[in-house]
């Protein structure tokens, strides 16, 4: 009987989900854009990362957003490395997670180059 409990309640977490807002952009595309001019020469390759901790696979903290802080993350810190831009091109969104049984934690990185728009 117990192990009739145990198998049960393993079948209900591993049917268990959520969703969650991954982050709101002004702009966003996977393809080439035409007419996007900016300024190339004072690119600064940047990364910002946002993660989510767990505990016995139950989120501590707020799920929502963490690519949209990631990408704010990223343009912070290529400001901070000196760069003057508002956009990222070139830019690369991964995620990666990890558990050591009780303990788990899941993580989203952007990358990618600040550039500068150039009005025309």
């Amino acid at each position: 009987m117990q192990r009739k409990i145990v198998t049960c309640m393993a079948v209900l977490v591993l049917l268990g989900g959520c969703s969650m807002r991954m982050g709101q952009f002004t702009v966003a595309s996977s393809q080439n854009v035409r007419n996007l001019h900016y300024s190339n020469t004072q690119a600064v390759h940047t990364e910002g990362k946002s993660c989510l901790n767990q505990f016995l696979g139950i989120p501590i903290g707020s799920m929502n957003g963490h690519m949209q802080i990631a990408m704010d993350r990223a343009i912070e810190n290529g400001r901070s490395k000196g760069g003057k831009g508002d956009i990222l091109v070139n830019s690369r969104i991964d995620t990666s997670y990890f558990t050591l049984i009780i303990w788990g934690q899941q993580c989203t990185t952007v990358s990618g180059d600040l550039v500068e728009m150039q009005s025309r």
